[in-house]
């Protein structure tokens, strides 16, 4: 894995198809060969879980099974121990990535040295017209070129 250059961390606490559709997802719009993914369970009761992480044969991809819930923080700071990418993204399993996901995120870290975090936008989807659907962010602000 000569060209890892992010990890994705994934705290799981059951939603088992949520967690199947992220996967996809990554699978989907992610360069192969350049992240890992660390998918920390907090004792998830739903049996497709097992099963799913079974079904598992990417060798990027690891699961970390907690016997008890020990919270969003600590399951996220159990995978940084396991971390081996230049760049964490901590996601949500209810998160769906699209094209281009990746890249834009990377580049600012590459081209802002001062950068200690960036997020991408969140579009919270509903079931109206697109021009109904909201942006999530966590304090930053949208340019014209860059909010699509």
């Amino acid at each position: 894995m000569s060209n890892l250059t992010a990890t994705i961390i994934v705290p799981v606490l059951n939603g088992y198809r949520l967690l199947q559709n992220l996967c996809e997802s990554i699978a989907a719009f992610t360069p192969a060969g350049i992240c890992e993914i660390i998918l920390v369970d907090n004792a998830s009761t739903e049996p497709q879980m097992g099963l799913f992480y079974g079904s598992i044969r990417s060798t990027t991809t690891r699961v970390i099974r907690n016997t008890e819930n020990v919270g969003f923080g600590r399951a996220n700071n159990q995978a940084l121990q396991h971390s081996r990418g230049e760049f964490l993204m901590l996601l949500n399993n209810d998160t769906t990535v699209t094209p281009g996901w990746l890249e834009p995120l990377r580049e600012r870290f590459r081209t802002t040295p001062s950068c200690g975090a960036v997020q991408s936008k969140i579009v919270l989807v509903s079931d109206g017209p697109l021009d109904t659907w909201k942006t999530q962010t966590c304090g930053c602000r949208f340019s014209r070129s860059t909010h699509r």
